[in-house]
């Protein structure tokens, strides 16, 4: 014990002698300081030192928004969970998916839970696996736009959410009671056989699964995926309700998603909508057009583009502007100083540095740059910005270790070409991906940049995040008082309220004489206002459930009718996916 460090001594159970009466221990503890010093005696009440140890919180249930029931021909019901892991084990539910690997989703996962098995993409099962170490068998990895049969006739398959890698939107297709012949309309016989006339122990002998191919363990069986396919479709044929839930997680709506064939072709009987900007404030410029504008941007940096038009058009004598244009001319390289001798810091056995910021001496590659590009991300996510620009650059990118462990459980072919461009060198590439910590302000900035102060003159961090880069809402407070929520809809549906984006966007953020920049730009994973509102319009769906932006009943209730609108709008006007 350090000198002067308080002892407590409970004297009903310590037989250490003190000049303290009995007495007065059979009514309190006392503690004792053993400062020889500055002896002091203080009474503590018992239940002070006697507290109980607290006990753990006690997990909330599975929220009811959270879990999909489904109801089989014979009336028995079955359940599941979708990114429902901080919550009580449910006694009913088993089957627990998860919509991809970003914490808001994932949260509650730890390496001992056991509450049921979990359904993912392949690339968020291995980044369940890295992060986590769970147990493998009660991770399923499922491959994406593959019919899976996860019981009997309830299948599922999942769908690129254009979100971030692994996320995907989740189709639940269950086949359910028959319908009474009464009911059955023309409309619902899609295919070229009409069964209305035959009995129902004749239509459910024509479907015997066998006659499809599908075998009889066919749970989570991959082969089956056509076969699989072939009996839904019959069974829709047949005057067989299928009943069709979409979940879409969190997603970014693109044409690809919209015309797929297995939701575009058919009713969704429940779509639980990413309604994260499902607010007309929220219409910011397509994913792809801000990806390729800002990769422009640079391009031009690079070359002095920009700074060449600009000073043209001002008069070629403006000595200001020339030297912006030289400047940026030189944007990437410059032929570097010589570098002061000193000691080279000694590889590992590894062959690689020990530290990949100090570099080869003291921080000197064989060029110095003039610009660092930073682009922050999550855990996983935002990397289409980076990959846009290597490829206009022919140039790689920079992670650190972690974020290259991530990149590497990339296993399926659409992200094999991604992972090759990541390097462990930041010293050989002006761009980084970063965390988006590191750009949150300019002083964390600063201190990602000191390291590499030698090698890079100036840097520019970019914060991609939804609709900022100099914003002004779609809609005036005045506007959005005075005009009717149908008229709103109409112009942001008619594309009159999307804001025009190009590259002088970027340019109106660029400062030649600041050694560090951070740049906002509008790119965001969730989908837009308008883009919500044309996915509910050019899909065939009967009910909407808004699963974000749920915190009172008022921003229920304007989500409500902005559904209702659009329905509204669906009926009164024939829309393609033109109009997207």
């Amino acid at each position: 014990m350090n000198v002067g460090e308080p002892e407590v001594i409970d004297l009903l159970s310590s037989d250490e002698e003190c000049s303290v009466s009995k007495e007065k221990s059979d009514t309190a503890p006392i503690i004792i300081e053993k400062n020889p010093r500055n002896a002091k005696v203080v009474k503590v009440e018992r239940d002070e030192l006697e507290k109980p140890k607290k006990k753990k919180r006690e997990r909330k249930p599975i929220p009811i928004l959270k879990i999909l029931t489904f109801e089989n021909v014979k009336g028995h019901k079955f359940s599941v969970s979708v990114d429902a892991f901080n919550y009580k084990k449910h006694d009913s539910i088993d089957h627990y998916f998860l919509s991809h690997f970003h914490a808001d989703h994932y949260y509650g996962i730890t390496k001992g839970w056991n509450n049921g098995e979990i359904y993912c993409s392949e690339i968020t099962a291995n980044l369940l696996a890295l992060k986590y170490k769970i147990n493998p068998s009660i991770i399923h990895p499922l491959k994406l736009n593959v019919t899976y049969e996860l019981v009997d006739n309830l299948f599922i398959t999942l769908i690129d959410a254009n979100h971030c890698p692994g996320a995907a939107i989740i189709l639940f297709e269950y086949i359910t009671n028959m319908k009474k012949k009464s009911n059955i309309k023309e409309e619902d016989n899609l295919y070229e056989n009409n069964y209305h006339d035959m009995q129902e122990d004749e239509i459910w002998e024509l479907l015997e699964r066998e006659k499809f191919g599908i075998e009889e363990n066919n749970i989570l069986n991959e082969s089956s995926n056509l076969n699989n396919r072939r009996f839904i479709r019959a069974c829709e044929n047949c005057g067989i309700k299928v009943f069709r839930i979409l979940h879409t997680g969190d997603f970014r709506v693109c044409k690809t998603i919209i015309c797929n064939s297995l939701i575009a072709n058919h009713k969704i009987d429940k779509l639980y909508l990413d309604t994260t900007y499902f607010d007309p404030r929220y219409t910011f410029p397509d994913q792809d057009l801000v990806v390729k504008q800002f990769a422009e941007f640079v391009v031009e940096l690079v070359y002095g583009v920009f700074f060449q038009n600009l000073a043209e058009s001002n008069g070629k004598g403006d000595s200001t502007l020339l030297y912006f244009q030289k400047r940026i001319t030189d944007f990437f390289t410059e032929k570097p100083k010589e570098p002061p001798k000193t000691k080279r810091k000694t590889k590992s056995k590894a062959g690689s540095y020990e530290n990949e910021f100090l570099g080869p001496s003291t921080g000197f590659n064989k060029f110095k740059y003039n610009y660092l590009i930073c682009i922050g991300t999550y855990t996983i996510g935002k990397e289409k910005i980076a990959i846009e620009l290597a490829k206009k650059l022919n140039l790689k990118i920079y992670a650190n270790g972690a974020k290259r462990e991530i990149f590497n459980t990339f296993t399926d072919s659409d992200h094999s070409s991604f992972r090759d461009l990541i390097i462990d060198d930041p010293f050989a590439t002006n761009i980084h991906l970063v965390p988006m910590r590191s750009i949150s302000s300019p002083a964390l900035l600063e201190a990602y940049y000191k390291p590499l102060r030698l090698t890079y003159k100036n840097i520019i961090g970019i914060r991609p995040t939804g609709w900022t880069l100099r914003s002004k809402p779609s809609f005036t407070a005045h506007e959005l008082r005075t005009l009717t929520n149908e008229e709103i809809l109409a112009a942001t549906v008619n594309n009159d309220k999307v804001h025009s984006f190009g590259i002088d966007d970027f340019y109106a953020q660029f400062n030649a004489s600041k050694v560090l920049q951070i740049y906002n730009i509008p790119y965001s994973e969730h989908s837009s206002f308008r883009e919500l509102c044309m996915f509910i319009i050019l899909l065939n769906v009967q009910q909407v459930i808004p699963t974000v932006n749920l915190h009172n009943l008022e921003s229920i209730r304007r989500m409500e009718q902005w559904v209702s609108i659009c329905k509204k709008m669906k009926e009164e006007k024939h829309y393609s996916i033109e109009d997207f």
